[in-house]
């Protein structure tokens, strides 16, 4: 019983983050972002990769891209009994407060693709009819 919780626990909290989508597309191939290259996203990533240029694909590139910053301040104050400075008899009270700020980045996964029949980037692309344009 703990375990079948434990992995319906699990499953709402990758599933709940997002999952795989289109950042970029055009006719040859295009870009897949996901929150993060897990084997679930990963899955959504192959269908929409697939319902896109078909199962013929091949994937380019993949990288983790920064998205944003995430900044967190944590204030923290101590309360601690004093003299009072004017009537010492009276109770009075020091606060000391701490602030603490952390930053982090925010990321994503790319998966750069292309059709299993795009020239790959950055080639010379032929023209029908004729041969590859030279270089020299």
């Amino acid at each position: 019983m703990k375990q079948g919780m434990f992995c319906a626990v699990l499953a709402l909290a990758t599933a709940g983050c997002g999952t795989a989508r289109y950042i970029h597309k055009d006719s040859d191939g295009g870009v897949i972002a996901m929150p993060a290259d897990n084997r679930w996203n990963r899955e959504k990533a192959v269908e929409l990769i697939k319902a896109h240029v078909g199962p013929g694909y091949r994937v380019v590139e993949e990288k983790e891209v920064v998205t944003g910053q995430e900044t967190t301040n944590l204030t923290n104050t101590q309360t601690e009994p004093t003299v009072h400075s004017q009537i010492p008899f009276l109770p009075a009270q020091k606060q000391t407060s701490t602030l603490t700020t952390t930053s982090r980045d925010l990321t994503e996964w790319h998966i750069v693709y292309q059709r299993g029949n795009a020239p790959p980037a950055g080639s010379p692309v032929q023209q029908s009819g004729g041969p590859l344009p030279t270089t020299k």
